[in-house]
C-alpha cells in the first residue's frame, strides 16, 4: 500500500480521491474502501486528515443520509474510523464536524452502519478525556447515545443491540 500511497502523491492514491465526489455509487464505494485501506498506518492517517480527506468523506456521507446507499455509508464510516485512530487526528476530526455528520446516521436500522457508527464515535473519543462529541457544545442532542452504557467490544463494533436502543434519557 505504501508504494501506491507514495506519501499522498501516488498516482493510484490521487485517482482514488477523485472517485469519492463522483455521482456513481460504485466509484464512491471503491474510493471510500480504498481510503479505509490506505488509513492502516498512523503516518498515512495523519497525512490524509491534514490534507482534507475528512471533508470529502463527510460530504459523501451527507449525500447518503436519507435513503442513501448502505454500502457507501458503511465504507465511509470505516474510513473515518480508521482515520481517527492516531491520537493527533481525533481533535482535528471533531473540529471538522465529524460527529455532527456521523450522528445523522443514528436513525439507521442497518446493523453494519450502526456498528461502524458506534465504532467511529468510540474511536473519536478514545483517549480524549472529557471531550464532547458535538462541535457545538452549547447544542444538546437528546438522541445522543450513551457510549459508556453500550456494551462495546475492543473495536467499538461488537454491540448486542441496535444503536436505536442506546438512547438514554439525559441525567
Amino acid at each position: 500500500m505504501q508504494k501506491l500511497f507514495e506519501g499522498g502523491k501516488g498516482s493510484v492514491f490521487t485517482r482514488v480521491l477523485s472517485w469519492v465526489p463522483s455521482h456513481n455509487h460504485q466509484l464512491q464505494l471503491a474510493g471510500a474502501l480504498a481510503i479505509a485501506n490506505f488509513a492502516r498506518n498512523d503516518g498515512n492517517c495523519i497525512h490524509m486528515v491534514d490534507t482534507g480527506i475528512v471533508q470529502k468523506l463527510l460530504e459523501l456521507l451527507d449525500r447518503h443520509v436519507e435513503e442513501g446507499n448502505v454500502t457507501v455509508q458503511h465504507a465511509a464510516l470505516s474510513a473515518l474510523r480508521n482515520l481517527a485512530i492516531p491520537v493527533v487526528n481525533k481533535s482535528k476530526m471533531l473540529s471538522a464536524g465529524v460527529s455532527d455528520v456521523v450522528l445523522k446516521f443514528l436513525k439507521s436500522e442497518m446493523p453494519p452502519v450502526q456498528f461502524k457508527l458506534l465504532g467511529t464515535l468510540r474511536m473519536l473519543i478514545d483517549t480524549q478525556g472529557g471531550v464532547g462529541l458535538r462541535s457545538d457544545p452549547g447544542r444538546r442532542d437528546e438522541r445522543l447515545p450513551s457510549l459508556e452504557a453500550a456494551k462495546l467490544g475492543p473495536l467499538g463494533e461488537s454491540v448486542a443491540s441496535p444503536a436505536a436502543s442506546l438512547y438514554l434519557p439525559q441525567r
